[in-house]
């Protein structure tokens, strides 16, 4: 089919197109799906009446054995309807791996040679019960009903106010209600049912994906106004950063000139030097002071610069005995300078 076709096409041609395309989806799923799900779309129903022949049954729910009567209203109660095996032909077919509607055309092509009754007058139903993808092959369970002991089987249940929704034999997933529904031109209630749960599957990840979108979006927005504002927050980081800076130059500055200001040191010099002492000279390199000069002889000036505030450590310069002249004796001593933080803590 080229695009030329398509194009060509009237809307009725085009409506028959998706129709077997979904339909071939759907066959598609179905095959895909686990027994679990195939149990969830069964048209089976939990209670389960079971053929004893003479118009009696046995019902069951949930696989106990129950009591049941008809409703008074008149309305019919859903049932999966078990019929005895002997009125059921069943055989295994070994068949390539293909999709279930394409089982069930090679069945329906080829049911004469299958079985001893011919195509009319029979409903048929099979279903998968092994897979060996290896080999692309797979083993198919085929059951054949005559129509008339299947439409008398459930006309008589309905005449006991029973509807069928499945029509099977114990211990098989066979179900006769679909090709008996079919060649009655009534839809298929399983194929309805996947129907909607397809199309609810299918609006969820609808939802999704819009969800996602969304939320895409918005990300991608918020990446472009935080691109935007780059500039800004870059020229603000640059500024905090030179403020920072400033800040701890000013106090560096402020922490060196409260401890080396050399006024407040010869304050504290003058303040504790002896009135007997002459300082002849002072040196200072911003940690440690020396003093050199004259002093009486019985003036301890080691003692009297120690009790200075911003002096600690005080020793002689030097270990030379320095004697004594006219002027008085000489002294030579060297100090450390305290820090603010030592000042402030009295050390």
């Amino acid at each position: 089919m080229s695009m030329q076709d398509i194009l060509n096409a009237d809307m009725e041609t085009l409506s028959e197109w998706i129709k077997s395309g979904f339909s071939w989806w759907l066959g598609e799923l179905s095959a895909i799906m686990p027994k679990f799900w195939h149990n969830r779309f069964s048209s089976r129903t939990a209670l389960t009446a079971e053929s004893l022949g003479g118009g009696q049954y046995r019902f069951t729910k949930l696989g106990n054995e129950i009591a049941f009567s008809s409703k008074a209203d008149g309305r019919r109660t859903p049932v999966t309807l078990v019929i005895p095996d002997s009125q059921v032909l069943q055989r295994t077919l070994d068949m390539p791996l293909l999709s279930a509607k394409d089982i069930n055309r090679l069945i329906a092509l080829d049911i004469d040679r299958l079985t001893p009754f011919s195509a009319e007058s029979i409903y048929h139903n099979a279903y998968q019960v092994a897979r060996d993808s290896d080999n692309g092959r797979q083993k198919i369970q085929l059951g054949v009903i005559v129509k008339t002991v299947a439409d008398s089987a459930v006309e008589l249940a309905a005449a006991h106010g029973l509807d069928v929704k499945c029509l099977t034999t114990a211990g098989t997933r066979l179900d006769f209600i679909p090709p008996m529904r079919a060649s009655e031109g009534k839809d298929d209630e399983h194929k309805s049912r996947l129907i909607w749960w397809s199309s609810v599957a299918a609006l969820l990840l609808i939802n999704l994906a819009v969800l996602i979108f969304r939320d895409m979006h918005d990300i991608n927005q918020l990446q472009t106004t935080i691109d935007g504002q780059s500039a800004t927050a870059n020229v603000g980081r640059q500024l905090r950063q030179r403020i920072e800076q400033d800040h701890a130059q000013r106090e560096a500055v402020i922490a060196r000139r409260a401890g080396q200001e050399p006024l407040k040191i010869l304050s504290a010099v003058s303040q504790t030097l002896p009135d007997e002492a002459w300082v002849q000279r002072l040196t200072w390199n911003g940690q440690t002071i020396r003093l050199a000069g004259y002093k009486r002889s019985n003036i301890d000036m080691i003692a009297a610069l120690s009790r200075s505030t911003m002096l600690k450590n005080v020793r002689p310069s030097t270990s030379d005995v320095v004697l004594k002249n006219n002027a008085g004796q000489p002294f030579d001593i060297t100090a450390d300078t305290k820090t603010p933080q030592n000042i402030k803590a009295g050390r």
